[in-house]
């Protein structure tokens, strides 16, 4: 029996038995890792995901386990409280909507760009600094596992600059953290979604992915506010081959969705 959604599966049977007096759903992603859904009840609105293969069927429970860890820190900025449920051996997950919008939507001045750089790597280092006692894979390992997922032809050599610094400093990591994770709210960092990516690595990894998914406005400002926030320098040469790592997943990603799954419509951030 698989343990993962295809679909055909009745998603609105399924959400209705999870929450109450379902107003509106609809869905709002379609990539290769979740069939995800916003729900609208009379007082509150949902977030649903569903796993498209056991890959991410396995991420999903992890994710589930940080996110209960780490609802119990306090990181300065709101994380969903992931709820795990199972539907005939399937696991999916679902949590209130944080309020506000991805930074990817975001249209901000430099000043406001300053302010929420500032705020974010604050949450790097408070994420950081966590001990949240679960057997997490490193994001190198983590990465390599995706390759197999993604298709054939993926050149593992080009993590070869993420797999050095491993092997020197272990922090936990977002693993994700782009644009579409980050929630802003009035020009500020409002909360911190999707931690399927969640693993231990180095303390540059979370920046030199965000930085790989924003306009280049946002580079020397982030490393900026970085540096001044853990009070050390960031080698140029050494972040620089980390942003190339991470852009080479995502060609890679959006290579495999082209050529396997045309179906699914890619989002430009």
């Amino acid at each position: 029996m698989r343990n993962y959604f295809v679909v055909s599966d009745d998603f609105f049977y399924i959400i209705s038995s999870v929450v109450k007096k379902v107003k509106c759903f609809r869905q709002i992603s379609s990539g290769w890792t979740n069939f995800v859904f916003e729900v609208k009840t009379r007082k509150k609105k949902y977030i649903f995901r569903f796993p498209r293969n056991q890959f991410w069927a396995k991420a999903i429970e992890k994710e589930c386990a940080v996110t209960l860890k780490l609802c119990e820190k306090n990181l300065g900025v709101q994380t969903p409280n992931l709820q795990l449920r199972y539907f005939e051996n399937k696991p999916f997950s679902f949590h209130e909507m944080i309020s506000g919008k991805p930074l990817s939507k975001c249209h901000l001045t430099k000043r406001q760009k300053q302010k929420l750089a500032g705020q974010i790597c604050l949450y790097l280092k408070n994420l950081q600094q966590q001990k949240i006692n679960l057997p997490l894979s490193l994001t190198s390992q983590f990465l390599k596992e995706l390759s197999f997922v993604s298709g054939d032809d993926y050149d593992l050599s080009k993590h070869s600059a993420l797999e050095q610094l491993e092997q020197t400093e272990l922090v936990l990591c977002h693993g994700d953290f782009n644009s579409g994770n980050i929630i802003v709210k009035h020009k500020k960092l409002k909360g911190v979604i999707d931690y399927s990516f969640a693993s231990y690595s180095s303390g540059y990894v979370d920046l030199a992915r965000l930085v790989s998914r924003l306009d280049k406005s946002y580079e020397p400002i982030l490393i900026k506010e970085f540096e001044k926030c853990f009070d050390k320098k960031i080698e140029e040469t050494i972040f620089d081959q980390l942003v190339e790592v991470w852009k080479y997943v995502d060609f890679k990603y959006i290579c495999h969705i082209k050529n396997c799954h045309p179906e699914i419509s890619l989002s430009k951030n």
